[in-house]
């Protein structure tokens, strides 16, 4: 990992994380393909095989808008849905959702962490109307209804909506949490990355929940652990 951050320092963070079952919930970085001398479909064939040893996947920031970019995204969302791997869809996989529904729709593992502009974007893309100002709950449930995902609505108060199943009544629920005055730069990769943790351990502990399903649980378990991070940060540092 230690040469691979090496090595691509100079063209910017990879775009594809995902965690293994080999030591648990353990982050490994996947090769980016910007500036590759691979064509798409031999960089497809390694995200194949990396696939198949997966728990979790995260797609995050700094992906890029290109075709390649979408094409090799796509992919990655094609094998978690093959082998029924939970993923997490933040930032710039955000976008490609945005303009590719289809690729998401449907799928019960999938969760996506919206922020206000971003659920916008999403909200108006699926419906082709402007959505609150913040976002409603009768927003929040008109996109999961849509997509019959998990969806992360993050703001002041974020709230969480899960439709796993089409004859599920979804709800929203919310996140309490005071957390800081303000959001910190950052705060939705930590997210991110606590919604993969909480989900690899949810999923292997399903039948505890009473039939609460367990993207619902992970997800409150996140916000509720980084907004608490937030708000003791804050109590401690201030404005630093």
């Amino acid at each position: 990992k230690q040469w691979y951050q090496r090595r691509v320092r100079g063209r910017g963070p990879c775009p594809h994380h995902v965690h293994t079952r080999r030591r648990g919930p353990h982050q490994v970085v996947l090769p980016g393909h910007h500036g590759s001398p691979h064509p798409v479909p031999v960089q497809k064939q390694r995200l194949q095989q990396v696939g198949g040893q997966t728990a979790l996947h995260r797609i995050r920031a700094r992906l890029g808008r290109d075709e390649e970019t979408i094409a090799v995204t796509s992919e990655w969302i094609q094998i978690a849905k093959q082998k029924n791997i939970p993923i997490v869809v933040d930032a710039d996989g955000l976008f490609i959702v945005t303009e590719k529904p289809g690729i998401i729709r449907g799928y019960s593992e999938a969760i996506l962490t919206p922020n206000v502009v971003e659920f916008e974007r999403l909200f108006f893309g699926l419906t082709g109307r402007m959505c609150c100002k913040p976002p409603s709950e009768a927003n929040i449930l008109a996109v999961c209804n849509k997509l019959k995902c998990t969806v992360i609505c993050k703001g002041l108060t974020d709230q969480i909506c899960t439709r796993t199943t089409s004859d599920e009544r979804a709800e929203v629920l919310k996140c309490v949490e005071p957390g800081s005055n303000r959001r910190c730069g950052g705060q939705g990769d930590i997210l991110a990355g606590a919604l993969g943790l909480f989900s690899f351990w949810a999923k292997q502990n399903q039948k505890a929940f009473d039939g609460t399903p367990y993207q619902c649980v992970a997800a409150h378990a996140a916000c509720t652990v980084v907004k608490r991070a937030n708000f003791l940060a804050f109590a401690k540092h201030k404005r630093s």
